[in-house]
């Protein structure tokens, strides 16, 4: 199966591939962008006519090879096998804590990013099983649980080294051999401060594009990087025209997404310039007033510390900026954030599309009671239901009869045909 090495770069990679996932959940019709075919996803967004109904808006992540889709209450993975043919996998959505968290401006945004992580990690497991079982002729194995807490584990410690301790340290050296100059000197004052944190931020944003760069010349993140551009670019198709579901017509779109876990990770990084320059201004005043920067041990354990908060006030960006974006710095951040999207995406070809569609497709067939007759395939699309779970049986629904086949393209049918207790029940097409 896939070693210790291989997951963790797949997970350290995550973030930067949760599309919309984060907002998309919380977000109602009159906040969800339209977004049109070809150019930026923005421009498109302000040709939208308000005549038209907003669709439900929808997010997602790129697994490997394959697109996980979320709703609501709802999510599903899709994966090309080693065959050629998609398998569907279900998982009905539960957060890990209380509504009143959830539901509460700035403290739910962290919350609902951890929510997000532990689903990501989730359809990255499995999909790096099926990879193993179908392109790799593996037998399918246990999952180790000990391996996944190392993952994560080491991911933590791995971001916080990367992103936290070393811009910060390295602006302090910087100072200390005189690379800053008079500003950079223990006793330089408020501008001194404010300077050292634009220059740490400058080096934080660096390290990141340096990251993506680096992991993208691994061939299998550029496939990710590739299914990462098939989920922008079939949400953006959805968002313009929910009832088009032609490939030919989802193409045509955009693989950039304002609603993206790479934004959200520009925008904290901007975020924290400002935050930690008021924090550290707080400090100085009032534990070291000789000085023009808190120690180092201190600014370790702030910039930790405000992750939180940081993170809460990035989601509410991501959540509402649509509805201000004809103010000019509103739209100069938001296409900051998408600008990086180039790094982090490719463009997919029509069956990494494919995959895409048919996430979003289960997704809808249960969230909205859509029919799934009416969306059709290049090739077969197994419904798997949801992963067996402590002996749980799962009845497995195999590819549509003939008679649902038309043109050499399948038909795809509702296919969990296990009713999940307390949800929806699936209406079968």
């Amino acid at each position: 199966m896939w070693n210790f090495t291989e997951k963790l770069s797949f997970f350290l990679a995550l973030p930067f591939t949760a599309a919309a996932g984060i907002t998309a959940a919380e977000e109602n019709a009159q906040d969800n962008p339209e977004t049109g075919q070809s150019g930026s996803a923005l421009d498109d967004a302000d040709d939208a006519t308000d005549a038209q109904a907003a669709p439900t808006p929808y997010g997602g992540q790129a697994v490997i090879e394959g697109v996980m889709m979320k709703g609501k209450a709802f999510a599903s993975v899709a994966i090309r096998t080693g065959q050629g043919e998609i398998e569907v996998y279900d998982r009905p959505l539960k957060s890990s804590f209380p509504r009143i968290i959830t539901e509460a401006p700035v403290i739910r945004g962290f919350f609902l990013l951890w929510d997000m992580l532990g689903l990501g990690m989730w359809a990255l497991n499995l999909s790096a099983d099926r990879f193993a079982v179908t392109h790799l002729g593996e037998e399918p194995t246990k999952k180790n649980k000990i391996l996944d807490w190392l993952i994560i584990a080491f991911s933590f410690a791995f971001a916080i080294f990367i992103f936290k301790a070393a811009p910060t340290w390295a602006v302090g050296g910087l100072g200390k051999i005189g690379f800053l100059g008079t500003l950079g000197n223990d006793a330089g004052g408020t501008g001194a401060l404010i300077f050292k944190n634009i220059i740490e931020g400058l080096i934080r944003l660096s390290i990141f594009v340096l990251y993506i760069v680096f992991v993208s010349r691994l061939a299998e993140i550029r496939r990710v990087f590739e299914y990462h551009g098939a989920e922008h670019t079939v949400i953006n198709a959805h968002e313009a025209d929910s009832k088009n579901h032609s490939l030919d017509f989802i193409r045509g779109f955009d693989t950039l997404h304002p609603r993206c876990g790479t934004s959200f990770i520009v925008i904290m990084v901007v975020l924290m310039i400002i935050l930690m320059s008021l924090v550290d201004a707080a400090i100085v005043s009032a534990f070291y007033p000789g000085l023009s920067w808190p120690p180092l041990w201190l600014r370790l354990v702030t910039r930790i510390a405000v992750v939180p908060l940081l993170s809460g006030l990035s989601y509410e960006i991501i959540k509402h900026a649509f509805k201000y974006r004809s103010v000019a710095v509103v739209d100069w951040f938001l296409r900051f954030g998408m600008a990086f999207q180039r790094l982090t995406t490719r463009k997919p070809d029509r069956g990494q599309l494919e995959c895409g569609l048919a996430s979003l497709m289960r997704v809808r067939v249960v969230e909205e009671g859509i029919s799934a007759s009416d969306f059709s395939f290049e090739t077969k699309v197994h419904f798997m239901g949801e992963p067996q779970k402590g002996g749980r049986e799962i009845e497995r629904v195999d590819e549509p009869s003939d008679d649902e086949k038309s043109g050499g393209e399948v038909a795809a049918k509702d296919a969990a045909r296990e009713v999940i207790a307390g949800e929806k029940n699936v209406e079968q097409a």
